[in-house]
């Protein structure tokens, strides 16, 4: 399962907001059917946009100590039809 969401989030105060608000969050999860050393493929099975259900979503990582970085490739904005994106998460083991 992968749920990302913006900084500073607010609830929303009416229905403009409400509508708004589902731009700054991405949330989706599915089967890793291909694991390669620097790839990994996941069948989207549930997200929060229609557009991934049923579409494998390739996604780059590295791993540098206690760091594992994950990249998507270049693609279609789910959120901004029209744009372009590349997302990057990081996970930082804590001691």
């Amino acid at each position: 399962m992968c749920f990302l969401a913006a900084d500073g989030r607010q609830p929303p105060t009416n229905q403009a907001e409400a509508a708004a608000i589902l731009q700054t969050m991405l949330a989706y999860t599915g089967r890793i059917t291909s694991l390669e050393p620097d790839k990994f493929t996941v069948d989207v099975e549930i997200s929060c946009n229609q557009i991934y259900v049923g579409k494998p979503q390739v996604r780059y990582y590295t791993v540098n100590g206690d760091r594992l970085t994950i990249r998507t490739p270049e693609q279609e904005s789910g959120a901004m039809p029209g744009k372009r994106t590349v997302s990057i998460l990081t996970f930082e083991r804590q001691e």
